[in-house]
């Protein structure tokens, strides 16, 4: 009835390429995504408050998210499975001549006119035969362990500064001066980095990797055992497979750096924490299976 994937996969699976500026498949080509030309990638920063609504306080703020910039736009509409294939898809196939997943192949593509400018279509994917796939609401399924072990390894290796993973960076202070109003992460004129208030270093560092070798337990098989993972001469952790991730970011990160970061960026990193808590927690009911499998209809459709 869906598919479940990672977001590469995605890709492969939908028909439509998840990286460089278009990558969102909800926003499409109304995406609020900008380049940064220091570190040469693309950014979606501050491209959620259009999803609040119109007299959302946050829509005027102009210090605390792109300096400046009052968001006014509303959010894409949300496209049907028929607007999706009749409007968007079947006219590339028309247009521009966008091949099926047959003649083109699971991963390749051929370049067809406006890719990666005002479309990122690349093949029109096999599950449109099926005839129930655009009366779906939702086709498309992320693995939120994939993408909570890419928040973890973001978020650990940014606030204790392991080098070459580190998203806080000299290039990435030379654009936060471009659009953000942060003077007290802008480089120095003699080119220094100040130290950020969401970094973890010194005796505070080694007591963090100390607490994960010595004093964090788990039941046998909850986890892997975290003391393995610790890094103390390379100041990191190595190895963490995704179950781990997922242990340390729904269980640890709330608690890890209560008393070694600011109470603000506590409080962020314990949100994330809840985010990703909550999305696991929500398990069918009794109720919910029962009218699933009143509802589910076998087709038998050749793939």
């Amino acid at each position: 009835m869906w598919t479940i994937s990672d977001f590469p996969a995605y890709s492969m699976l939908s028909g439509w390429t998840t990286h460089g500026r278009l990558a969102c498949p909800y926003c499409m080509d109304e995406t609020d995504a900008f380049w940064l030309p220091n570190e040469r990638k693309t950014s979606w920063f501050d491209c959620h408050r259009r999803f609040l609504s119109r007299n959302h306080a946050l829509r005027r703020n102009k210090k605390n998210f792109r300096k400046n910039r009052v968001v006014s736009n509303s959010s894409p509409l949300e496209l049907t499975g028929d607007e999706i294939l009749f409007e968007r898809i079947e006219d590339c196939v028309r247009s521009y001549g966008l091949g099926v997943t047959t003649e083109v192949g699971g991963n390749g593509h051929l370049p067809i006119q406006g890719y990666g400018e005002y479309h990122n279509w690349h093949k029109k994917s096999i599950f449109w035969e099926l005839p129930y796939w655009r009366h779906h609401k939702l086709r498309h399924n992320l693995d939120v362990m994939h993408i909570e072990k890419n928040f973890f390894d973001n978020i650990i290796n940014t606030v204790l500064n392991v080098p070459q993973k580190s998203k806080d960076n000299p290039n990435s202070r030379k654009d936060i001066k471009s659009i953000c109003l942060r003077k007290e992460l802008e480089l120095t004129e003699d080119g220094k980095a100040p130290v950020p208030v969401f970094r973890v270093f010194g005796e505070a560092q080694k007591n963090f990797f100390r607490w994960l070798k010595d004093d964090i337990k788990f039941p046998d098989g909850y986890s892997s055992n975290l003391a393995r993972c610790v890094d103390i001469g390379g100041n990191k952790l190595t190895g963490m497979k995704s179950h781990d991730c997922h242990v340390f970011m729904q269980r640890l990160l709330p608690i890890a750096f209560a008393e070694l970061l600011p109470h603000h960026v506590h409080e962020s990193l314990s949100g994330i924490s809840s985010f990703f808590r909550v999305i696991c927690s929500r398990t069918l009911k009794l109720e919910d299976i029962t009218m699933l499998k009143q509802n589910i209809v076998l087709v038998d459709v050749p793939v």
